[in-house]
């Protein structure tokens, strides 16, 4: 079969042909969501979580507050790169009644960290503008509350007197 070439292979039905532009560069792929988009829906996502858990009278196991634990530093983290980039995400509005029901674990001593970084990263949220005046006290109330009854102020008291 001298001379002949073979024609290309047809494509499935419905397949996207193979584009190639130059020496086999492929076109650039579709628009990823930005940063903005991802934090946002992260930040929902952590909190449906963290208010399953909640909805729980205490952690059921080790692995139950390690979970805990972590759904309370990923909510701060996202919490301070939306306040970071002055970005309010959509779910604020279920912050105040989670962070009541969070502040109810301060019982539980291995929880008491992570719900210290939560609360300064809802006060931060609070300094911006996030919440309404009446929020705004409430959630402010309620982190001196939470760091009165947990001995947390008697930490910092002392960490600064040396």
């Amino acid at each position: 079969m001298n001379g002949t070439t073979m024609p290309p292979p047809a494509a499935a039905p419905g397949a996207v042909p193979a584009m190639t532009s130059g020496a086999g560069q492929h076109p650039p792929l579709p628009l990823s969501p930005s940063p903005s988009f991802v934090n946002s829906f992260r930040v929902a996502a952590v909190a449906d979580r963290l208010a399953s858990h909640v909805l729980q009278p205490q952690p059921v196991s080790q692995h139950d507050a390690m979970e805990f634990f972590h759904l309370c530093i990923s909510l701060a983290r996202g919490i301070d790169y939306a306040v970071a980039n002055n970005e309010v995400p959509n779910t604020i509005r279920d912050l105040p009644p989670l962070m009541k029901q969070v502040c109810q674990r301060k019982s539980d001593p291995s929880l008491r960290a992570a719900i210290a970084v939560l609360m300064l990263s809802v006060k931060n949220a609070c300094k911006i503008g996030w919440f309404s005046s009446e929020e705004r006290k409430e959630i402010l109330f309620l982190q001196m509350r939470w760091l009165a009854a947990s001995h947390v102020l008697e930490i910092l008291y002392l960490d600064q007197a040396i």
